[in-house]
């Protein structure tokens, strides 16, 4: 079940920066400053993911946040969280010199509550204008992201439940069948 929630959130980070890159090469010109202010690319760099879940773009070097759902966190450095949240702190720090890295860590929800969550950090692989490396960051609720897992497999196992049923049923009727078979033929 976890495997298939990492993922699903790496493929979204894949599928962002994709879009980070192909955005960054048709502009050429863009500075780390300039797509801050180009509505356009912050479509592209924040987007929803699932219920909660979204995907933000980090400079790597600087490690400051560029665009993210909550603007109150934009050109915030992550360090800023290390007491609070060091599982968050690590992972970022891992990429934040244009590494991959991804991990799970625990988040404070806006209601105080701390929910375990997964982020999954690819950098892009075209530089803005000014050389800056973008890192596309994709992070989900793991609640949020496991439960369609386990209603897949509630549902596999419940069918498989109901084969293996049907099967014995039919295997004693086929036996029975084969039996009656068996007995006529010695008549």
């Amino acid at each position: 079940k976890r495997q298939v929630m990492e993922d699903n959130v790496r493929q979204k980070a894949f599928d962002t920066a994709l879009a980070v890159n192909l955005y960054l090469l048709s502009h050429p010109e863009k500075t780390v400053e300039a797509l801050r202010q180009d509505s356009d690319f912050r479509q592209i760099a924040v987007q929803p993911y699932g219920k909660k879940g979204y995907t933000a773009v980090n400079e790597a070097g600087t490690g400051k946040n560029l665009f993210h759902k909550e603007t109150t966190y934009e050109l915030m450095d992550f360090e800023y969280f290390k007491s609070d949240f060091p599982e968050f702190v690590s992972i970022l720090q891992s990429a934040k010199h244009g590494d991959y890295a991804s991990g799970f860590y625990q988040w404070r929800d806006p209601d105080g509550v701390i929910r375990d969550k997964y982020m999954f950090v690819k950098p892009a692989s075209v530089k803005t204008a000014d050389g800056a490396t973008l890192l596309v960051i994709a992070t989900a609720y793991m609640d949020e992201l496991l439960l369609p897992v386990e209603n897949l497999l509630s549902v596999f196992h419940g069918e498989q439940n109901l084969l293996k049923h049907n099967f014995q049923r039919y295997r004693s009727h086929f036996i029975l069948l084969i039996a009656a078979v068996i007995s006529l033929t010695a008549i």
